[in-house]
């Protein structure tokens, strides 16, 4: 795998605030106009809307400069547009309105590791984790273990999968990320034992399978490595993973 897709699972494990469900906040019965704009402005960055909700997060800024998630969520959406300096001062202000929040720990450990900062990054997602009520640590733990990855650390990356793995054996994020790392270590028994444990957790993916494949092939394990094959091409037949099998498939033939 890429480090490039790698470094995608900290966009996916990062998150970003709470919000509502109810994509229209009913404003009559919220009497915070700035939490009112906050989930405004969110419901519009999920729909790529990012002008209105920069407005949305600006002017509930005005209202309350003083929301933690309100600073969060303007980060994220500087962040996304590019203008990194602003994004960094809104994260180390959400954090010091609310310094123990695992999510703002774990959403600024995200953004310090995409920046390059890979080792000042794990601070914050080892802080997140060890919070007492955090309820997913395993992500804060898998989100090191990638930034210690992207970083050209496989050991501590190792540890720290393990640690997510030892507070929830069924993240599957941690089991993909080792079956990958063993498998980059030549430990192909145990990229098939990760492999295995993640498809007894949950549905197939094209990332699980391509390492089922890969893994049986060095092993010799013709038998399997066509049945993780016929079922890529089967259930994922567009995938880039698909389509590095095809290729393989079409070289040595």
């Amino acid at each position: 795998m890429s480090k490039l897709w790698i470094l995608t699972v900290l966009l996916t494990l990062a998150g970003c605030i709470a919000t509502t469900d109810n994509p229209k906040p009913n404003k009559a019965s919220d009497d915070d106009a700035a939490l009112y704009n906050t989930q405004l402005g969110v419901q519009y960055m999920r729909q790529g809307k990012l002008e209105r909700a920069m407005e949305k997060f600006q002017r509930a800024l005005e209202q309350d400069p003083n929301r933690a998630d309100t600073n969060q969520a303007i980060a994220v959406l500087y962040e996304r547009i590019g203008e990194v300096d602003k994004a960094d001062e809104h994260y180390r202000r959400a954090l010091r309105l609310e310094k123990d929040s695992p999510e703002i720990l774990n959403a600024y450990g995200a953004f310090l590791c995409n920046q390059g900062r890979r080792k000042e990054g794990q601070v914050y997602f080892e802080r997140a984790a060890l919070t007492p009520l955090y309820s997913t640590p395993a992500a804060a733990f898998t989100n090191a273990g990638v930034c210690a990855r992207a970083d050209n650390r496989p050991e501590d990356a190792e540890q720290y999968f393990r640690r997510a793995l030892a507070v929830d054996p069924r993240f599957v994020e941690a089991l993909l990320q080792m079956a990958s790392l063993t498998y980059e270590q030549g430990y192909y028994l145990q990229t098939r034992a990760f492999v295995e444990r993640f498809l007894q957790t949950t549905s197939a993916t094209p990332d699980v399978l391509w390492m089922g494949f890969l893994s049986e092939r060095e092993m010799g394990n013709r038998e399997a490595a066509a049945r993780y094959a016929s079922q890529l091409k089967n259930e994922f037949p567009e995938s880039v993973q698909t389509r590095r099998l095809l290729e393989m498939e079409s070289n040595a033939g």
